[in-house]
């Protein structure tokens, strides 16, 4: 619910209205992320929000970088031409849930 009036994207929400955040929207504000909707592995996702920000991040987000941090360190280690193929098609996101992920990503070495 909202504790004052503010007005976000041109749209007064009033005080006392209610309010559903998308999680699926997160970190799809061209403003922070430019081209938001295409994978970019190189992108500076320093802002991102996919593990809270301030008092609600969560606790795990440290574990979970150091994770893929080491598996993406070995797996590139194990497989040095590890690449996608020229003929991968587009690649396709899970956006029908709150969980965002690649339905596939084929590679091949």
């Amino acid at each position: 619910m909202a504790t004052r009036d503010v007005t976000i994207g041109g749209l007064l929400i009033a005080e006392g209205d209610g309010v559903i955040r998308s999680l699926v929207a997160a970190d799809h504000d061209e403003g922070v992320f430019p081209d938001a909707g295409r994978f970019g592995i190189g992108r500076d996702a320093s802002a991102h929000l996919a593990v809270g920000h301030g008092v609600h991040q969560c606790l795990g987000q440290p574990l979970a970088r150091a994770e893929l941090e080491i598996v993406l360190r070995l797996l590139c280690e194990r497989f040095p031409a590890l690449h996608r193929p020229d003929n991968t098609e587009e690649l396709r996101f899970r956006d029908e849930s709150f969980v965002h992920g690649l339905h596939t990503l084929r590679v091949a070495w």
